[in-house]
């Protein structure tokens, strides 16, 4: 009989020992989980975490170098495990999380993710974020499986892999700066390997960023998007629009007739930030996202839009020959 648990749970630990605690006893409730072997990778060392994992019977890592995909490889080498879960310390996964990651990978995916939930109450900042993440305007959906499942990505807070596929295209890549997950997306797909959404494996996932620490963190997502190829065309597609934005603004300065082109625009796409607005109020009802979501929406494409330029001019940099 083969005794080996069906998953390890590779869990990176950064922030408060509690949420850590919440989420091991959380795992050690589950049906599944609780006969998975579970990971800790503590890249600060601290007695607290070490004590926590020690008391749900997890296993406890210090990863060396700390970096985030090189701890990750090394949990990955020290599983037992064919299938790996990935999750953080500010998640706690919902009832039937691995048993619906196993629906996934047995349907033919070898990496897939699922979604995510700010609590009940959480701020506002944070409700108006975890829509704006989600909703097709927002951003395409792709963390709710949207764009045809073609643009979607897991997210490190919540994701499974196959471990075999996992170690044949080498693991997680140490070099990349952000967007780990979607890299190791691109690499699987270039080999005719699935990729895709598992809509019941959800987490609580409490978000701990700031209006600015969001915005900067898109800049930087979007960046290193940007910087490698074969990016998926969906992630140019703000970018796109600042551009075509900025050059129909010129042919207004031109000619004043052609200003109307940015007016027609910019009238259109308010319309539909008021629709999210008033789609979310009402979907989630929340009164307040009607205000605030068309706010956030337009600064999650803006930010993203920069970032991206930002990252197509460091690949045309990168790619211009030394001058001697």
């Amino acid at each position: 009989m083969d005794t080996l648990p069906p998953f390890t749970i590779i869990v990176f630990t950064e922030h408060h020992p509690a949420g850590l605690e919440r989420l091991l006893a959380a795992l050690s409730r589950g049906e599944i989980e609780s006969r998975a072997q579970v990971i800790v990778l503590d890249p600060d060392g601290r007695p607290d975490r070490r004590a926590a994992a020690s008391a749900h019977g997890a296993d406890y890592l210090v990863p060396d170098p700390p970096h985030r995909p090189a701890a990750w490889n090394q949990g990955v080498a020290r599983a037992v495990a064919g299938r790996l879960a990935f999750t953080d310390d500010d998640a706690v996964p919902q009832t039937g999380w691995l048993a619906a990651f196993s629906v996934a990978l047995d349907k033919g995916l070898v990496f897939a993710g699922g979604p995510d939930r700010v609590p009940a109450g959480a701020p506002l900042f944070l409700r108006s974020l975890d829509y704006v993440l989600t909703a097709p305007l927002g951003s395409g959906g792709v963390r709710a499986g949207g764009a045809g499942g073609r643009a979607y990505y897991p997210r490190h807070w919540n994701m499974a892999v196959d471990r075999q596929a996992l170690l044949e295209v080498g693991g997680f890549d140490h070099t990349v700066t952000e967007s780990w997950e979607q890299e190791l997306a691109q690499r699987l797909r270039r080999r005719g390997l699935a990729v895709g959404f598992a809509p019941a494996a959800a987490v609580s996932h409490e978000r701990e960023t700031t209006p600015v620490a969001f915005v900067y963190r898109n800049i930087a997502l979007a960046r290193e998007r940007a910087r490698r190829p074969g990016t998926h065309f969906f992630y140019a597609l703000p970018a796109v629009a600042l551009v075509a934005l900025g050059l129909s603004v010129l042919a207004g300065l031109i000619h004043p007739v052609l200003f109307r082109i940015p007016l027609v625009g910019a009238a259109g796409y308010g319309l539909l930030l008021a629709a999210a607005g008033v789609h979310a109020a009402v979907s989630r009802r929340d009164p307040p996202l009607a205000v605030v979501v068309p706010l956030f929406i337009a600064t999650h494409h803006v930010s993203h839009a920069t970032g991206y330029l930002k990252g197509l001019l460091d690949r045309l940099r990168a790619a211009r020959p030394l001058s001697v």
